[in-house]
């Protein structure tokens, strides 16, 4: 068997995250806290900072793992200008030390996983970096850190142990390290010191996340110059609080407005944590609600309700929000002719404005409102399309959650109780998944204010065909690219007024709809030639302008799950973003039909690149129409994978991907991932998973799950015997 090739390569796109713990560099910490962080210079890093055992003063075996990042996302970028990860170490001694030949392992049972090119010097009192990369080459370990925990081994020539640090849970570019005065004890650094020595902190932060109130108040005190400081903020000076509370108290008592708490949003969409939220509607918007959707069914109006959220993100009531019912084969009316009540896909709009007027003040109001910074969000059923219970209740959160693993860009997912009254009447509809709609809110979180208002087309199998990416009715050119194909409904801006949906539904910029960019990258996809790998090729064409590495983690990933439902076999559940800076990302949703949920084809064991189209298989079951009839009039085709699995790089990067996705070590794609995420929600859910609709109320792993995982995971690894 071929040997796995257990690594991820970083992508040059990857993700900023916006959490609470970056804080814009640490959200004025650095304004507000300059005096006090204290960076001893070079020159003076002696040898009190490191106690050595003069008996061995000349032997490499001194070494010390100094500091390591595990989640850099927007501190320090490596020479090909990715955020990797890093690990610093230390040379105590007066003399220079050849490290080459020495190991560095985030597994200490191997010991021997990357090994230090030779010659590699660290001169005396020096400190050294290295990239927990993945890219296997000078100063570029074959191994990425994992910012949920785990170890860093540093191991002599002879694999003998040197150095070795345990961590858990890292947050955003916040640094681990050694105190400078102790260097047995580790601590966390607001401001990392990547090559140089390690900062005097006051702020020692622990495990929790939080760090002690007199700290917080004495860098204000002392940055501003005060005794005493004012402020409408009550306080036990005593205790210990979060970094955002922290971050708050500073702020306000410097009477600076804080900005969004990303913390609450980071609170929203962390497993572990179930959240109570209720909507609250009069029977009159109720009952227009589902007239709304017996007049037609994919309706998109929303109905004016009041949203009530109790939880860990802190108590809020929003009024006149945006309140309808989302989904389109698995969307049920959720009240049947005889008032029995259903549960359903949910989706609030925050900022929704109804029929005001866009110069009234009302309206100006209404499209401001947020909730932990989104505009909108999405209650989705645990169901296996079209009319089966998830009875895992976690499917769907799983893939998503296996998806921002890896670094593609996707939603993220909570859990939430959910409760409608309706008329003055308590209804309990039971457990929820939580998810991120991907909108301008979406883009904003992944590429920054100044680079948020691409086009976002929502991509899907819609009345005209599948969004397979082919050549549009025979327009192959980006000339006729302003043009909007009302007529074909192919391209365009959906209006459920009219029932138009089209394919590749334009999200953004709908007053100034310009679809060339779309047109042209079709184009581009389907004339450019796979084997030219000049610059007037598909490969130099998709490196400088497609977002491929995430594509094809995504592919791999995806290729996992088995969520059939997907791009390359029926052209549906994806978003393309094109953004200003020219590069185009795609960006996967909905997992309801993975892990075995419903299945088109047989999945468990299909091969990698078996995947093909199967849009006339699901037309031929949807539509009742013989298979024979329909592959006569069209054949479909995929040719963003047909085409890039024709040049070798990208099979190379996909399969390599493939493999490291499976590995044990890396904490991926397995049933023991699966059932640790099914035991740590089933904990929360147990309680309340009875409701008042009597649907869906069981929670268990069905043995069609786990016998999923074995066999995808069988068929994986038998590729290369």
């Amino acid at each position: 068997m071929k040997k796995n090739k257990i690594f991820f390569q970083t992508s040059p796109f990857k993700t900023k995250n916006k959490t609470i713990l970056a804080y814009e560099k640490t959200l004025y910490f650095i304004f507000l806290c300059l005096i006090i962080f204290v960076t001893v210079p070079h020159s003076v890093f002696s040898k009190s900072a490191f106690i050595t055992d003069t008996a061995r003063a000349q032997q490499a075996d001194h070494i010390l793992i100094n500091e390591f990042m595990a989640s850099n996302q927007a501190t320090l970028k490596d020479n090909d200008g990715d955020y990797s990860d890093w690990i610093e170490l230390a040379n105590p001694l007066d003399q220079a030390i050849d490290i080459g030949g020495m190991y560095l392992t985030d597994n200490l049972a191997i010991p021997d996983k990357w090994q230090i090119p030779s010659p590699t010097i660290v001169q005396s009192k020096g400190l050294i970096v290295f990239w927990a990369s993945g890219k296997n080459r000078q100063f570029h370990t074959n191994f990425k850190l994992d910012k949920e925990g785990e170890d860093i081994g540093l191991f002599d020539v002879s694999r003998n142990q040197i150095d070795t640090v345990h961590f858990d849970l890292q947050s955003p570019d916040i640094s681990y390290g050694r105190k400078i005065n102790d260097y047995q004890t580790w601590t966390f650094f607001h401001i990392p010191t990547p090559n140089q020595p390690n900062a005097y902190v006051y702020f020692d932060i622990n495990q929790d996340g939080d760090i002690d109130l007199k700290d917080c108040l004495l860098a204000l005190q002392i940055s501003s110059g005060q005794n005493t400081l004012p402020g409408p903020i009550a306080l036990n000076i005593d205790e210990k609080v979060g970094i955002e509370s922290a971050i708050f108290i500073l702020k306000t008592s410097a009477g600076l407005k804080p900005e969004p708490d990303m913390a609450k949003f980071e609170t929203l969409f962390t497993h572990g944590q179930l959240h109570d939220i209720e909507i609250v509607i009069s029977q009159q918007e109720w009952d227009g609600l589902i007239e709304d959707m017996h007049d037609y069914i994919k309706t998109g109006r929303y109905r004016q309700a009041t949203f009530i959220y109790k939880g860990p993100a802190g108590d809020e009531i929003i009024e006149k929000v945006g309140f309808r019912v989302k989904g389109n084969i698995s969307r049920t009316i959720p009240q049947d002719e005889n008032n029995q009540l259903h549960r359903a896909h949910f989706k609030v709009k925050f900022n929704e404005t109804f029929e005001l007027s866009e110069d009234s003040p009302e309206y100006q109001s209404q499209k401001i409102k947020r909730f932990n910074t989104l505009t909108a969000l999405i209650f989705r059923l645990n169901i296996a399309l079209p009319d089966s219970w998830d009875h895992s209740q976690i499917r769907e959160l799983f893939c998503y959650d296996r998806l921002n693993k890896v670094q593609v860009k996707t939603s993220r997912t909570g859990s939430s109780k959910l409760t409608i009254t309706i008329g003055g009447v308590q209804y309990y509809f039971g457990i929820y998944t939580l998810i991120e709609p991907i909108n301008k809110a979406f883009l904003t979180k992944r590429y920054s204010s100044s680079n948020d208002n691409g086009n976002l087309y929502k991509c899907i199998l819609g009345d005209s065909g599948p969004a397979s990416l082919e050549p549009v009715d025979g327009i192959d050119g980006s000339g006729n690219g302003t043009k909007v194909f009302t007529e074909n409904r192919i391209i365009g801006i959906k209006d459920w007024k009219t029932q138009y949906r089209p394919t590749y539904d334009l999200k953004t910029n709908e007053r100034e709809a310009d679809h060339s960019q779309l047109l042209d990258f079709i184009h581009k996809l389907n004339t450019l030639d796979v084997n030219d790998l000049s610059e007037n090729g598909l490969k130099y064409y998709l490196d400088t302008h497609f977002g491929m590495d995430h594509f094809l983690r995504y592919m791999a990933m995806n290729m996992l799950l088995g969520r059939w439902d997907d791009y390359w076999s029926t052209g549906n559940n994806y978003y393309l973003y094109f953004n200003p800076d020219g590069k185009i990302d795609f960006i996967p949703c909905d997992y309801d039909s993975a892990l075995s949920g419903i299945e088109l084809f047989y999945l468990p064991s299909q091969g990698i690149y078996e995947w093909s189209n199967h849009v006339n298989e699901l037309i031929s079951v949807i539509a009742r129409v013989p298979l024979y009839i329909l592959n006569a009039v069209k054949q479909y085709h995929s040719p963003l994978v047909e085409k890039i699995f024709q040049i070798q790089a990208y099979r190379t990067q996909y399969e390599d991907y493939l493999e490291a996705f499976i590995s044990p070590s890396n904490r991926l794609f397995s049933y023991t991932e699966y059932e640790n995420k099914f035991h740590l929600l089933n904990t929360l859910y147990s309680p309340y998973l009875n409701n008042d609709i009597d649907e869906g109320e069981e929670m268990f792993i069905e043995e069609k799950v786990k016998n999923y995982f074995q066999t995808r995971i069988q068929s994986m690894t038998i590729l290369h015997d």
